[in-house]
């Protein structure tokens, strides 16, 4: 289930990464800069979020199979 969230995620991160290069090659630099600032906050808090939910699922798997076993 892990290889799965982790080759999806990286899929989509590399769409989302073309359509945000194509959109910096249309603005100017003044423009492209600032965009490019919101875009690595964007992509910072987005890369915690995922780390903090893969690690809340190994989390559960843990505490189930633990609870499960005795």
């Amino acid at each position: 289930m892990l290889v799965i969230v982790a080759v999806g995620g990286g899929l989509s991160d590399r769409l989302r990464l073309r359509q945000e290069e194509l959109i910096l090659s249309k603005l100017a630099i003044e423009a492209a800069h600032a965009y490019y600032q919101l875009l690595v906050r964007r992509v910072r808090r987005f890369r915690w979020l995922r780390a903090a939910c893969l690690f809340s699922a190994v989390i559960v798997i843990y505490v189930w199979r633990r609870t499960r076993s005795h």
